[in-house]
């Protein structure tokens, strides 16, 4: 009887480790396919958002992280978000500000809560958008809200922030 109790209790382990095993192995290969895809996504990077001439910031910059999260400066402003791939050089992003005027002599509190639809030209530096805002007082009524706004992104590169000269070569002090 002893013998059977031992045999029994060493094939209870085994399950139980089988099944632990396969739980984490089946969860890894469900993130880890999703996790790709966004690394290799061509919206990754950083890149200056070229908006209209007559806007107060006629330039933003922002950062597309290849684990889903953005970040965007607008001149005092920052942007804080998530994005997702929604086809092989298309993107969606929701985002927001925690003011409502961006010009930097005005404080006006709310939440602007930004969706942009991003495609991503064939070149890979370059890209196009699509973005409403709707912009809520901190008592969470709508202040104002702006539908099928358009815009240009072009990606921030080495040799787009080059200027004339010759680099300062790193040097190393012992």
């Amino acid at each position: 009887m002893r013998r059977f109790t031992v045999s029994l209790a060493v094939v209870v382990v085994l399950l139980v480790s089988g099944l632990a095993t396969l739980g984490r192995s089946t969860a890894a290969q469900e993130v880890t396919p999703a996790a790709m895809r966004a690394a290799e996504h061509p919206v990754v990077g950083a890149w200056r958002w070229n908006n209209a001439p007559e806007d107060l910031l006629p330039y933003a910059y922002a950062i597309f992280h290849d684990d889903g999260t953005y970040h965007e400066v607008a001149g005092q402003d920052t942007g804080i978000g998530v994005w997702q791939a929604t086809g092989e050089r298309t993107a969606e992003i929701g985002y927001l500000f925690q003011e409502l005027d961006p010009s930097p002599a005005a404080c006006e509190p709310g939440t602007a809560i930004l969706r942009t639809a991003v495609e991503v030209n064939e070149d890979g530096d370059s890209a196009t958008v699509t973005y409403s805002v709707e912009a809520r007082a901190p008592d969470g009524t709508v202040a104002f809200q702006v539908d099928g706004l358009d815009g240009t992104l072009t990606r921030i590169t080495l040799e787009s922030l080059a200027f004339p000269g010759t680099p300062v070569a790193a040097t190393t002090t012992s």
